[in-house]
């Protein structure tokens, strides 16, 4: 089973979906484990650059709502 890792993203992942700078483990067609950029990067057979993107692991079709989530803390609706 092949893993790949993306590195240098933005990733919004998690219960509170709180974007953040990290890694994302990918193996076979399942998300195997997301980090922040100060835990240690798994070992991969491919490693992708995401540097300055966004991975929102999960998302099927974002549409336009997320821009409109993002500000949502701001007092936003």
């Amino acid at each position: 089973m092949a893993r790949r890792l993306i590195t240098g993203a933005t990733i919004w992942a998690g219960v509170d979906c709180v974007p953040r700078r990290g890694w994302l483990l990918i193996e076979g067609e399942l998300i195997a484990k997301v980090g922040g950029a100060d835990e240690p990067v798994p070992a991969a057979d491919e490693t992708v650059d995401a540097a300055g993107r966004h991975v929102l692991p999960g998302f099927v079709d974002t549409h336009t709502h997320v821009s409109l989530a993002a500000w949502m803390s701001y007092g936003g609706d």
